[in-house]
């Protein structure tokens, strides 16, 4: 059983709130209680002064602190990091008074998502910059990293009238980045793409086509919506999405497996894909995604051959 302490952030608009559950290897009747060492009463919460706040994701340092990603909004969107102490007081030392606050581009709503500490320290900071993907860069002591992309961060927009929305990424081993992103195209005209960039970010011309593989499974009608990526010791990647067909309604659900040179790999049940036949119902994946679109989830083995059937929850996706 996991004898490490849960940490809980959450919106209390327009207030930051981070809380840590105690040790599940604790006695019964304290299990999953709040941690009354941490902060106060086991929480901490921090006010931006009356903007609205929507945190994202939040990392546990090896030193024992916590950065915690926020978008604010006043009224644009700008990309917050507020790191605390383990004990929960704000490191005075990071930023302006524990706090970072970045604006990709002024007047741009720059939404941050998921963050990923580096082997070297850094943090990169997935989520979108007005209607494109955004991964953004930044230095152990909050700073951006102006060695990535271009001044810190990299914007791509792969259609400039429709809206992006990329769900997730994962880092190589080697320092590529490879994003999940869908553009929503009305009457089923939208697709799903995986995206490699390599780690000074820049797209990847040795991946897919221009660093780009564009996913279809041949659904009729349908944007292909991808929502969770996984990366495999073999360098393959693992791609969980759903054909959402427009004019009457319906999801199917798939299984990508993609090569480390960008292709769908054709070993993984004879086309690169699978449908998960789940049940008769519309099925949306739910290890990415929104809560009015919740699904089923279904175990399968590493070729594609569909495994038990397990519960699924509604994890927290790039709600943007």
């Amino acid at each position: 059983m996991n004898d490490e302490p849960i940490l809980v952030h959450m919106t209390l608009r327009p207030t930051l709130a981070i809380a840590l559950l105690a040790s599940a290897t604790l006695v019964m009747a304290q299990a999953g209680t709040l941690d009354q060492s941490f902060g106060t009463n086991g929480y901490v919460t921090f006010y931006f002064g009356g903007e609205n706040t929507f945190p994202t994701d939040a990392l546990v340092l090896p030193n024992g602190q916590i950065l915690a990603v926020t978008a604010i909004y006043n009224p644009t969107a700008d990309i917050a990091l507020e790191r605390y102490n383990a004990d929960g007081s704000l490191d005075a030392s990071f930023g302006d008074a524990g706090v970072v606050t970045i604006d990709v581009n002024a007047g741009s709503n720059d939404r941050p998502g998921e963050a990923v500490l580096l082997p070297d320290g850094k943090i990169l900071i997935g989520g979108k910059s007005d209607g494109g993907i955004l991964l953004l860069r930044v230095e152990q002591d909050g700073s951006v990293d102006t060695s990535f992309g271009t001044d810190g961060w990299l914007t791509l927009d792969q259609d400039p009238d429709e809206v992006d929305y990329p769900w997730g990424f994962v880092v190589r081993p080697t320092g590529e980045i490879v994003v999940i992103n869908t553009v929503d195209v009305s009457i089923g005209n939208g697709y799903g793409s995986v995206i490699q960039f390599t780690a000074d970010g820049a797209l990847d011309a040795d991946f897919g086509t221009n660093g780009v593989l564009t996913i279809d499974n041949g659904s009729t009608n349908a944007t292909e919506w991808l929502y969770a990526i996984a990366l495999a010791s073999s360098g393959d990647v693992y791609v969980l999405g759903s054909a959402f067909v427009e004019i009457n309604g319906t999801d199917e659900t798939f299984v990508y497996r993609v090569t480390p040179s960008g292709s769908l790999d054709p070993a993984f049940d004879g086309e690169g894909y699978r449908l998960l036949l789940i049940g008769t119902e519309s099925e949306v994946p739910s290890d990415r995604g929104t809560a009015e679109r919740p699904g089923p989830c279904r175990r399968h083995y590493d070729d594609g051959r569909g495994g038990p059937s397990v519960p699924c929850e509604v994890e927290r996706g790039w709600k943007l």
